[in-house]
């Protein structure tokens, strides 16, 4: 029989299913199916305290719903980022390769057969402009990988690229400077009139992000996060360091190593 237990490493929570007769290796053996981290570079922290490989889970304590806290070596630190850089690679490759599905599919301005265009509406989550909905309104469709964003369009006026890319950063957050929109195969500029590029009503387009802005943040804005979170971990190694002068932790240095860890996490 098994039982869950969470593992946290800084921000991140991972929900590990642990053998009730299990050891503490076994247990790091689960974290790295999930993180790639292998165990040699792993300390699990329960209770206070470092776990032993050897050590069953049984005789620590342990019961379903409990929190163990993952400290890593600096070679552990290197390979979760290797791990992190293989998935985000794959996941790159991905949508390099449905994004140019879709370039295929609307050369020319063809678009999918049927079959095609029922399947990926099943799987796509749809999220439409006010009236997208309403008989007789004229729509467009913008794809996103899974998503699909309808909104609608007054070919009467002189509504251009712009202006589309404008109507979608209020459904998808992303502002119009970070969005890339593709029509009939062909990148179309911001200034470019929807009438001039012969969109009508029914028309598919695909959406891509800019290159390099995939979390969809200014540098400035990142370096201005970054800057907030350093300053609460500097008033964290402030606190600690306080403790330690004067003599709050007495002889317990294992407390003290834990809530330097968590601060040497923060950082990283």
């Amino acid at each position: 029989a098994e039982f869950r237990v969470t593992v946290v490493q800084g921000k991140v929570k991972h929900t590990v299913a642990c053998p009730e007769d299990g050891t503490f290796l076994v247990l790091k053996q689960r974290v790295q199916e999930l993180c790639g981290v292998m165990p040699a570079s792993q300390k699990l922290i329960f209770k206070g305290k470092a776990r032993q490989d050897a050590e069953t889970v049984a005789a620590a304590g342990m019961v379903c719903g409990d929190k163990l806290m993952l400290m890593l070596s600096p070679e552990g630190v290197k390979e979760m980022k290797q791990e992190e850089e293989r998935l985000a690679g794959e996941k790159r490759k991905q949508e390099a390769v449905e994004a140019q599905q879709m370039k295929e599919q609307h050369r020319d301005g063809t678009d999918m057969d049927s079959s095609e265009q029922v399947a990926a509406t099943a799987k796509a989550t749809v999220i439409e402009e006010d009236g997208a909905g309403e008989v007789g309104a004229q729509v467009v469709t913008v794809i996103h990988l899974k998503l699909q964003y309808r909104m609608v369009v007054q070919f009467a006026s002189a509504l251009t690229f712009l202006d589309l890319k404008e109507k979608l950063a209020k459904l998808c957050h992303v502002p119009a400077k970070h969005q890339r929109i593709i029509f009939k195969a062909k990148e179309r500029e911001s200034a470019q009139l929807l009438s001039a590029a012969g969109v009508k009503s029914g028309d598919k387009m695909m959406l891509l992000l800019a290159e390099g802005e995939w979390k969809v943040r200014d540098e400035k804005e990142l370096i201005s996060e970054v800057e907030s979170e350093l300053c609460l971990v500097q008033d964290k190694i402030s606190k600690l360091k306080s403790r330690c002068e004067h003599g709050l932790f007495g002889n317990d240095t294992t407390e003290i190593s834990i809530q330097a860890g968590i601060c040497l996490e923060a950082v990283e």
